[in-house]
């Protein structure tokens, strides 16, 4: 009998807005003993729909349902990550061809449909877990996370967004203004000289390039303050703020990180989205939950210890979030 990933597992997948659930853009699959996942529709905004889908939904949509299908009939035990990633990125190909606007995706990388994806996978020697675009996962309570420079793209917009939020020209404002007025700003990048807020976003600039070590990378810092949210959509692999995630042309890019783990040589896999900021000591959903109930309390709009490139819906969260836990025994 084949090895499978664990002896029991569970899982949650909730939109961050509860008027309406079914635009929530993450799935979270478990399909036992073969394979579990937490995939991240990125957020739509550019106002693109299909069938009154955006393209985060249908991303996630089709990825958790290629899952699904390749643990059911178990040829995702003999993929490799780069695999992986190149089948993955195949089934967006297919589904721009579907929708008639391959040659549109090909061309132009805003009309791509993006997403994370964090993926297990039981095979002959052990567990493959494989990161594409997605905030890492915790093997036995230790959190494995790649590595962002101070210079990376959201990192850089995170903090001019908490700047901006305490900025004594937005602060007045009330927060469900004050957070679709930063939405805004981030996704257009700097504003023109004299425009509405201009002033906020050069004082909330200066305060983050003098916070800056000497050694970070200003070219990028430049373009993500300049582009904003908008630009690194509309950006090529070799762009200073291209994101990479699967959206249909990244084939032969590697995952971000990829480890194979003995069978027996954990106890608890736990795979979950940037919905969660808020880590918790102990590996049950419920534990996660509680830590996210926490975070809501203590930092609900996003600014201070949970900080996010998003802030928070009215009577929401900040983000969709997923997460699957695995048990060993």
């Amino acid at each position: 009998m084949a090895l499978g990933l664990a002896a029991r597992g569970a899982f949650l997948c909730i939109g961050k807005d509860p008027a309406a659930p079914e635009r929530c853009e993450d799935r979270a699959v478990l399909a036992l003993p073969d394979a579990a996942a937490v995939i991240d529709g990125a957020t739509d905004i550019g106002g693109q729909r299909f069938g009154g889908r955006t393209g985060g939904w249908l991303a996630a949509d089709a990825l958790s349902r290629f899952v699904l299908a390749a643990a059911a009939d178990r040829t995702i035990r003999r993929w490799t990550g780069a695999e992986f990633v190149a089948r993955a990125n195949g089934l967006l190909r297919g589904l721009y061809a579907e929708l008639g606007i391959l040659e549109a995706a090909r061309l132009n990388p805003e009309q791509r449909f993006r997403a994370g994806v964090i993926v297990a996978m039981a095979q002959e020697t052990g567990v493959r877990i494989v990161n594409i675009a997605m905030p890492g996962l915790r093997i036995d309570g230790i959190l494995h996370k790649p590595a962002e420079p101070l210079e990376g793209f959201e990192r850089v917009l995170t903090n001019l967004r908490m700047l901006l939020w305490n900025d004594p020209e937005l602060a007045p404002l009330p927060p469900p203004e004050r957070e679709k007025t930063l939405h805004a700003l981030l996704v257009a990048g700097r504003p023109e000289t004299r425009t509405p807020h201009a002033a906020a976003w050069a004082r909330a600039e200066a305060k983050l390039r003098a916070a800056l070590p000497p050694q970070a990378d200003m070219a990028r810092v430049e373009a993500a303050l300049a582009r904003g949210l908008w630009g690194s959509r509309c950006a090529h692999p070799d762009d200073p703020i291209h994101a990479p995630a699967i959206d249909g042309f990244h084939d032969a890019a590697p995952p971000d990180w990829e480890t194979l783990l003995p069978y027996g040589g954990y106890r608890t896999i736990e795979l979950f989205s940037d919905g969660y900021q808020a880590l918790p000591a102990a590996s049950e959903v419920a534990d996660w939950e509680a830590e996210t109930s926490r975070a809501n309390r203590e930092d609900p709009h996003r600014v201070g210890a949970f900080a996010a490139i998003k802030g928070s819906i009215l009577g929401g969260h900040h983000d969709d979030r997923s997460l699957v836990v695995l048990h060993a025994d």
